[in-house]
């Protein structure tokens, strides 16, 4: 199928241009000259063979050809220096550059950059960035983050770290669950303290000071102070 292929494209070439063309195997790929080294079957290697009939030199579509992908060579008036790959039967990943805007797609990812913004995109994860912005996406969380701030989705939670800011923070900040506990019983202990301390105190009342503190132990025996749980286990800090 593959060869078959090769030889219509190798007749339509040969009757159109003053050159000569022939097939072969990609044996390695030089991406950052964009050439390629092919070889050929009884017949010497081809090397620096160019991925497009034009060298790059500013905005550019590149196909990277797959090693060991049957390719189709056209030489300039049969001059090896002059040659350029015609068609290959497997690409490896094709190279897109328009003025700011570089793109790379290839079996199982995409990535890109278009001025201060890049993206990459695989099979498991969405990843992209606009300066100091950041978002990552994978099937079990997604993470966004902006300087020091960040946060994350999981399936059961919700971190964050920086400040969390709602309705504009105008009620001013949540309170801060121990401190308000330990604030909470040192109350109940002062208050406890100020109990026993005016029962005692009516005890040395004369005339009738031991039934003010009878009544007043009676009255205060059925009241407490209670300090129920506070936290909420899904929505911590």
């Amino acid at each position: 199928m593959i060869e078959e292929l090769l030889n219509k494209l190798l007749t339509k070439h040969i009757s159109r241009i003053p050159a000569s063309v022939t097939t072969g195997s990609i044996k390695d790929v030089d991406e950052d000259n964009y050439t390629c080294t092919v070889e050929r079957e009884d017949r010497p290697t081809l090397y620096g063979v160019r991925l497009n009939a034009v060298e790059y030199t500013g905005n550019r579509l590149v196909v990277i050809p797959k090693t060991g992908s049957m390719v189709l060579v056209c030489m300039i008036e049969s001059d090896i220096a002059e040659a350029y790959l015609l068609a290959y039967s497997e690409v490896s990943k094709v190279l897109i550059k328009i003025d700011t805007s570089e793109f790379e797609i290839k079996g199982g990812s995409i990535k890109g950059v278009v001025g201060v913004s890049s993206f990459e995109i695989t099979g498991q994860k969405l990843e992209a960035a606009v300066g100091e912005s950041s978002v990552e996406v994978t099937p079990v969380n997604v993470k966004a983050s902006l300087g020091a701030s960040s946060i994350e989705l999981l399936p059961v939670a919700v971190n964050i770290t920086g400040e969390l800011m709602i309705n504009g923070g105008l009620q001013g900040g949540l309170p801060m669950l121990t401190p308000l506990k330990d604030s909470l019983n040192s109350l109940k202990t002062y208050s406890e303290s100020m109990k026993a301390a005016i029962a005692t105190a009516f005890q040395q009342i004369p005339n009738g000071g031991s039934v003010a503190s009878m009544n007043f132990n009676t009255a205060m025996s059925t009241k407490s102070i209670v300090i129920s749980e506070m936290e909420n286990q899904h929505a911590k800090q």
